[in-house]
């Protein structure tokens, strides 16, 4: 009896020596998986709901005044048309031919516009405060003014001679970084990954565009 006791008692230690074996193998996996799902899924949430800020912002900057200096009120003739009857005011810039001025591209922060006095980023800042990522500043959203043959195809571009200058306008997040709040690269490293996993990660640079509208203190619909 005391023999087959050791025995049993020998293969008992043994059991347990093995799923002591196997915990230290998966638990580092679960928990990798467990923060990964943490960690990522607060990464699609900023996505998302910077997303959205960014359709809120581009849909506010349409019908405000601008943020940026240097976009103009209405579109003036081309002076490189050198047709003896120039374009009449009312024709529409993708008419064909020199017939609206081209514009050089204004682009410049919330925060920057904020400095010059600008109340329409100021009401664009207030409206997405609550969207965007939480290390977002002001500073890290830019809204842009482009014709520029509406992004290189001059038959799109919109307005007419004349008329309300009618860019672009791109709202877009950038120059953040997503930073993780659990041990994750601890746990990449246990389980053979690489030492340098990062921490923190580049958060991706966001943009939305839509056709301006009048530029002016219109309503927000």
């Amino acid at each position: 009896m005391t023999r087959l006791a050791d025995i049993l008692g020998g293969l008992a230690r043994g059991t347990r020596g093995a799923a002591l074996v196997e915990l230290a193998i998966v638990l580092p996996l679960f928990l990798l998986i467990f923060l990964g799902i943490i960690d990522f899924g607060r990464l699609g949430y900023d996505v998302v709901t910077a997303e959205k800020a960014m359709q809120k912002a581009a849909r506010i900057a349409i019908v405000r005044p601008p943020v940026c200096n240097g976009v103009p009120n209405t579109t003036s003739r081309d002076t490189s048309n050198t047709d003896p009857i120039p374009p009449r005011f009312g024709t529409a810039c993708n008419a064909g031919g020199p017939i609206c001025a081209a514009v050089v591209q204004a682009s410049c922060t919330l925060a920057q516009g904020m400095a010059a006095g600008s109340t329409t980023a100021q009401e664009i800042w207030n409206s997405i405060d609550d969207l965007v990522p939480a290390n977002a500043t002001a500073a890290n959203v830019r809204i842009t003014y482009d014709d520029s043959a509406i992004l290189g195809n001059a038959s799109l571009r919109l307005g007419f001679l004349g008329g309300p200058y009618v860019p672009i306008v791109t709202a877009q997040i950038e120059g953040l970084t997503f930073n993780f709040v659990t041990p994750i690269a601890g746990f990449v490293s246990i389980m053979g990954g690489t030492s340098t996993f990062a921490q923190a990660i580049q958060f991706p640079a966001l943009n939305v565009s839509l056709p301006a509208e009048d530029l002016a203190q219109g309503e927000d619909g």
